[in-house]
């Protein structure tokens, strides 16, 4: 047996790896400064990584002027593509927008002047189909209102013959104021006249005239039933004047119809009613009627 206070003896190989690795010491890397001195012999401390940047910079090579040449010419040439592409790129974008913009306004210019065109076009068609409609309706009430023209004139000539044939059966100076006017167509007054009326007239004129009075003014009386109430002829030996009653009228009715033919010519100025009312004021059965409508005169 042993003793307790004998101790046993360890080998090496019996310790645990972990007492090895507890007992391990780093090594030292500790940088060792050197003391240098210059020309005054004032000390610096100097590391080995400074002296190696000294190094570095002793052994870097000297720019010769073609190299710095060469230099300046490769940033020349990198700075000038770099403002081509970077040039390009905004003159592309503001090309591109100031296009755009142009474009946009041409369109909307040539898009107006289009509509505006087309437009046109449409309201001119609508106006003519438009007039068209119009001058429908009113073709149908312009003809009937030359219609009721027509037939109002022969109206008026029919009321103004029944007029005259009922002023001359119960007014006496109507066919005395006719005679008078033709009297005064002669050229000669001073001879002897053979004055051929209506036998109805006939009468009228001698209940108004004295024989005596007949006498004087060379008048000699003869009744002629081929005249109508109201006609006068009056024949000398040089002249021979003609005085129709019906012409008379028709020259009232020849107002009405020129205002008719008026009517029925637009372009024209119409006459408006009361100048058309004083044409026929002036178309008076009293007045003296023109050798050239009314009268008919011949020298023998």
């Amino acid at each position: 047996m042993t003793e307790p206070d004998e101790q046993q003896s360890i080998t090496p190989s019996q310790e645990s790896e972990a007492e090895l690795l507890a007992r391990w010491d780093l090594p030292d890397v500790t940088v060792e400064e050197e003391v240098v001195s210059n020309a005054m012999n004032v000390s610096f401390s100097r590391t080995k990584a400074d002296q190696q940047n000294e190094q570095l910079v002793e052994e870097a090579p000297v720019l010769t002027a073609e190299a710095l040449e060469e230099i300046r010419a490769a940033a020349r040439e990198e700075g000038f593509a770099e403002g081509k592409q970077e040039g390009f790129i905004k003159g592309h974008q503001q090309g591109t927008e100031s296009g755009h913009a142009e474009g946009l306004s041409q369109g909307l210019e040539e898009g107006r002047q289009q509509g505006l065109a087309q437009g046109q076009a449409e309201i001119e068609e609508r106006l003519q189909h438009f007039d068209a409609l119009m001058r429908g309706l009113y073709q149908p009430q312009q003809q009937l209102d030359l219609q009721v023209e027509r037939e109002l004139v022969q109206l008026v000539t029919a009321v103004a013959q029944a007029v005259t044939r009922h002023e001359l059966n119960t007014n006496p100076q109507l066919i005395l104021n006719t005679l008078k006017q033709g009297a005064e167509l002669l050229p000669f007054q001073q001879q002897r006249v053979r004055v051929q009326l209506h036998p109805a007239d006939m009468e009228v004129v001698q209940n108004s005239y004295s024989d005596e009075q007949i006498q004087q003014r060379g008048w000699l009386l003869e009744p002629e039933a081929g005249l109508n109430r109201g006609d006068v002829r009056m024949m000398t030996d040089q002249s021979d004047v003609s005085i129709d009653m019906e012409q008379r009228l028709a020259k009232v009715s020849d107002v009405f119809l020129a205002q008719l033919q008026q009517l029925e010519q637009p372009q024209q100025s119409m006459p408006s009613n009361s100048e058309a009312d004083a044409q026929v004021a002036t178309t008076d059965l009293n007045q003296p009627p023109e050798n050239s409508e009314n009268g008919s005169e011949s020298t023998s």
